[in-house]
């Protein structure tokens, strides 16, 4: 059994993994559009996020999405891929790091899945699975604190605060808010 606090960072994870991986349709657009923060300044991007799904469509979220980290491959500033982030091209380093990790965490690519295991989305469900103990050796905090430091902090809160900032695209620059506060949160937590 998982903390509280571990099950909503859990949580955090597979949102943040879910936003990134493809542009949420209405279903989960609706959903959000539900959220309620607090006056914290995570609460307050939850908030914000919530307010942007209330003034979006999915078709409008779809081109932001497109715009952002398909269409637009010279800006590696909001790549989804490490590997961009980290060695400056795809398939770097940083990916056959990541793979090396994995399969010692007993972790494989899910079969048909089109995405290399370094997209935001994949490192984000490995972060959740690792702290709600469905991957790896269970709920094992030094486990999860070594991929952090490895996989998460070199590159995503960076990608997070250069998605934060496109405002003109109001739904993914909360997306983007929301993930740069969380992981801020998360670089204190495995401090």
């Amino acid at each position: 059994m998982i903390s509280d606090e571990d099950q909503e960072r859990a949580e955090a994870y597979t949102l943040i993994g879910h936003l990134f991986k493809a542009p949420p349709g209405k279903e989960t657009i609706d959903f959000l559009s539900e959220f309620e923060g607090d006056d914290s300044p995570l609460g307050s991007a939850v908030a914000a996020l919530a307010a942007a799904a209330r003034g979006a469509s999915p078709d409008a979220v779809e081109t932001e999405y497109g715009e952002l980290f398909i269409y637009s491959t010279e800006k590696a500033d909001t790549s989804p891929y490490a590997a961009v982030h980290r060695s400056g091209s795809h398939f770097g380093q940083a990916l056959v790091d990541l793979r090396e990790d994995l399969a010692i965490l007993g972790i494989a690519k899910r079969e048909g899945e089109l995405e290399p295991e370094d997209h935001i989305s994949a490192i984000s469900e490995v972060m959740a699975g690792l702290i709600a103990g469905r991957l790896g050796r269970g709920a094992d905090a030094e486990q999860a604190a070594v991929f952090f430091r490895k996989h998460v902090k070199p590159w995503m809160p960076t990608f997070a605060q250069a998605v934060a900032a496109e405002e003109g695209r109001p739904f993914y620059a909360a997306a983007g808010r929301f993930a740069q506060l969380f992981l801020e949160r998360e670089v204190a937590h495995y401090r």
